[in-house]
């Protein structure tokens, strides 16, 4: 990796740890682009999941207070046999075409949630499910965006609450995500230390976007996360062709 392309990548590291920090997602869809680009898809996933795992722990422990830690734990029951399996796939199989799907789905969150924000909720539980389709793509690609936005919106989560829920939930996607791709020979020294040597930067992000976070009323905040998706959906389907 050049001097120029360091340079760019811490950048795009904090600016996306800040995203992460405020609406939840984002680090993942700024940095998956450049570090594919520089390192191949198949050293910047995994070293992208460690930069993924402190920059969620560093979210849980800054909106600790405000999160609702039992949707969290539903969530990485489903997580653990998601992730793992799909560690195996993107190990062994080729997943071209999948980000553009992904892409189409974000895109409609808007649209999904407004329609059966409503009607549509959920039980706790039934975050299994969600935590399981989540990491099996997660594991995949590398990054999903706000892929289960909906439901946490639908339970009513704004702000810190939101941030800090979603990151419990990725904590452990991330975990079982790396678990898988050691077990499969897909992660090394090398994408260790470099997602150790990013992590720091994502903890002044995620104090920054908290911070951010606090400023947005409940309605302005669902609608920042509307935003995101639909343009992160538009990057994925980008990538995808």
């Amino acid at each position: 990796m050049s001097a120029w392309t360091l340079v760019v990548v811490i950048a795009m590291t904090l600016v996306g740890a800040t995203v992460a920090g405020t609406t939840g997602y984002g680090l993942g869809l700024m940095l998956l682009p450049i570090l594919s680009l520089s390192l191949g898809t198949r050293t910047a996933v995994p070293a992208l999941a460690i930069v993924q795992l402190t920059s969620n722990f560093s979210r849980v422990i800054i909106n600790r207070k405000q999160i609702e830690f039992h949707y969290g734990i539903w969530f990485g029951i489903g997580a653990l046999p998601g992730a793992l399996i799909g560690a195996w796939l993107f190990s062994h199989l080729p997943v071209h075409g999948l980000a553009s799907i992904v892409g189409i789905y974000l895109i409609l969150i808007p649209f999904l949630r407004r329609r059966f924000s409503r009607s549509f909720q959920i039980p706790a539980p039934g975050f299994v499910a969600v935590g399981f389709v989540t990491s099996l793509v997660s594991s995949l690609i590398g990054v999903v965006g706000p892929l289960c936005a909906p439901f946490f919106l639908s339970i009513g989560l704004t702000r810190g609450a939101f941030v800090g829920t979603e990151a419990v939930g990725s904590v452990f996607t991330h975990i079982f995500k790396l678990t898988g791709y050691g077990l499969n020979h897909v992660l090394t020294s090398k994408e260790v230390l470099l997602g150790l040597a990013l992590s720091p930067i994502t903890w002044v992000g995620s104090w920054i976007g908290k911070h951010a976070a606090n400023r947005l009323k409940d309605h302005h905040f669902a609608n920042l996360i509307d935003g995101v998706c639909v343009f992160f959906g538009i990057i994925l389907i980008w990538k995808g062709h």
